[in-house]
């Protein structure tokens, strides 16, 4: 809830603000790479993508990507990938730095 009290000098950040989005059911010889190419394409900067290893189905592959705040929701929007492919926001393991991932992507 934001509170916008005039006699405050604190302000919010520009561009701190991040989101992660989980991606799955996706062809299971999709890549990284095609997962930010796919963004790229969209005009959507990536700041961190990976794929998740440990899945209960084999059939499918998943990932996860870190964006800006500004366009979290298109990324987890339907409308944004192909038919067939599930999205939803991303709740990394409490005792895991996103997967073991702390690389960015460019």
């Amino acid at each position: 809830m934001a509170h916008n009290e005039g006699t405050s000098t604190l302000r919010a950040a520009e561009g701190t603000s991040t989101g992660m989005v989980f991606i799955s059911r996706l062809a299971p010889n999709t890549t990284k790479v095609d997962i930010v190419n796919h963004l790229k394409a969209r005009k959507i900067d990536v700041i961190n993508c990976e794929q998740i290893e440990k899945t209960r189905h084999s059939s499918y592959a998943s990932f996860w990507v870190e964006v800006s705040m500004r366009v979290f929701r298109r990324v987890k929007s339907p409308r944004m990938w192909p038919d067939g492919i599930y999205t939803r926001k991303y709740f990394p393991e409490k005792d895991s730095t996103h997967n073991g991932a702390q690389n960015t992507v460019s």
